[in-house]
């Protein structure tokens, strides 16, 4: 298998794009960790499709946007599996609404947990990496990153933002 004896975190793991990417890492024989900010019905059935592929799997709540969290989430995931080998930033949320309309609260929202938390994980991970000698950072970015969005304003920024960080990241780390 592909990913055999690999331990992936896969942030937005507990619905859609996450959830495809959890599962098929584990079909490949990878071990994942991923989180939500809180426990639901969704989260569950994610853990026990992952069990069912008969790996180690691990669900944690975790707001993935807020640095103190982000930290604490690595340090039990690495004292739960041991080391992380793989990073998946893929958790992401829309606050659908032209700008005139926008809140400042939806913004902040946005721009939180689509950037916010590929800052925090990546610094939160990037020390366990550095000390093993590799490890993989995948960033989930989307085509309104490269082209913008009527309505996804905040969203589109983010993907945009996303797109320069991984650039950026990819030299600083290499």
């Amino acid at each position: 298998m592909l990913l055999s004896n690999k331990v992936a975190i896969i942030t937005g793991a507990s619905r859609g794009i996450g959830r495809a990417i959890a599962l098929r890492f584990a079909q490949e024989g990878c071990q994942v960790a991923f989180c939500g900010r809180s426990r639901n019905e969704n989260m569950n059935r994610v853990d026990e499709e992952l069990s069912a592929l008969n790996v180690k799997c691990k669900s944690y709540v975790a707001d993935v946007s807020n640095y103190d969290s982000s930290q604490a989430f690595v340090a039990e995931v690495l004292q739960d599996f041991g080391h992380i080998d793989i990073l998946v930033n893929n958790a992401g949320i829309t606050a659908d609404s032209s700008l005139k309309r926008m809140t400042e609260a939806q913004w902040d929202d946005v721009i939180n947990t689509n950037l916010k938390s590929v800052f925090c994980m990546t610094k939160a991970v990037q020390p366990s990496m550095w000390r093993q000698g590799f490890g993989s950072i995948v960033n989930i970015s989307s085509i309104w990153g490269q082209h913008g969005a009527s309505c996804e304003v905040a969203y589109s920024c983010t993907k945009h933002a996303i797109i320069g960080l991984t650039r950026s990241l990819a030299a600083e780390l290499a």
